[in-house]
Parts: structure tokens; C-alpha cells; sequence
């Protein structure tokens, strides 16, 4: 499994394959060292990736692009105003989809090889995590022009990290029974 996967990602499949060449480091190596160390690098991966869409690659006027060509394609009446409405919920969806991600990604490296399935100690050091990362993730957004920062996406962040952190302990207590 991990010389197919590191073959495709050795191979240059997207832009992982390209900067693994460019900083010569064997994918196989990279994949070996993920898994051998537990969920904390996926955790930090997941980071990197929030971090990457902070950047202008990302911003209102590039999604909206992709939103205005898929959505007639869809629903061929649908109007303008509704077009704008949707793309800003995906926009405010996808937050709280990579923050739940993020939730659930901090609280299993904060568990590590616990027997314990949940501890509140665990999930609040996550939600400590989360609101530095939303914070920072906002940072990086002033620091780009065409992107803007804003107190309402870092709470709709931290709403993401509670909700993941709601499905743990709902998890845990269905577990439990």
C-alpha cells in the first residue's frame, strides 16, 4: 500500500509530487514517517492545508469563478443574487468542514495511545488549538491582498472545532453503552 501510494505521489501526481522532487525527499520515507508517528502529522498536515487556502489562490473572486460555471450547469434558472448566497455559504461551510477536520485530528493526537476513549482535558486543548489556528488563519488573511480577515470566520472556526468536539463525546457515549 505504501509503494502504491508513494508512486503516485513520487510520480508527480498535483503539486505534493512536485514538492517532494523539489525537495528530494523519497515519498515512501515521508509516508513511513506519517504513519510511524501516530496522528500528530496529520494533524500538522491538515494545518498546512488550512493555512494554503488563507492565500490568494483561495480568495472570494477565484471561488466564485468556479461556483458561477458549476451551479448553471446545474440548476440553468437559477438567478445571480442566489448564485452569490450560495457561494458564500459554501464558503462559511467549508470553515467549519476544515475545523471539524481539525477537531477531530487534534483530539486524537492529544489522545495518542490512551486506552481512555475521552477526556475533557483532550478536547479543551484542542479547542485551545483551534482558536490559535482560526486566529492565525486570519492573520495570514489580512497579510493578502485579495483576501480580507474577519472576527466572524474565526468564530464560525471555533464553531467548527465545538462541533467536532460534540461528535467525539456523542461518539464516546454511544461507545459507552
Amino acid at each position: 500500500m505504501v509503494s502504491v501510494v508513494g508512486q503516485a505521489v513520487q510520480g508527480g501526481v498535483g503539486i505534493w509530487g512536485d514538492a517532494l522532487k523539489k525537495v528530494n525527499i523519497s515519498s515512501d520515507k515521508l509516508i513511513t514517517v506519517l504513519i510511524s508517528n501516530g496522528p500528530f502529522p496529520f494533524a500538522i498536515l491538515w494545518m498546512s492545508l488550512i493555512f494554503w487556502c488563507s492565500t490568494g489562490i483561495f480568495s472570494d473572486a477565484h471561488t466564485i469563478i468556479l461556483v458561477k460555471k458549476i451551479l448553471p450547469f446545474l440548476c440553468p434558472a437559477i438567478s445571480p443574487e442566489t448564485s452569490r448566497m450560495i457561494h458564500l455559504f459554501l464558503r462559511k461551510a467549508a470553515h467549519v468542514t476544515e475545523y471539524l477536520v481539525l477537531g477531530l485530528l487534534v483530539f486524537r493526537a492529544l489522545r495518542g495511545g490512551s486506552a481512555a476513549s475521552w477526556n475533557w482535558r483532550w478536547s479543551f486543548c484542542s479547542l485551545v488549538v483551534i482558536m490559535l489556528c482560526a486566529a492565525i488563519d486570519e492573520l495570514l488573511q489580512s497579510l493578502v491582498p485579495t483576501r480580507s480577515a474577519s472576527i466572524v470566520d474565526v468564530g464560525i472556526d471555533i464553531a467548527g472545532g465545538i462541533l467536532a468536539q460534540f461528535v467525539i463525546a456523542i461518539v464516546y457515549r454511544f461507545r459507552k453503552k
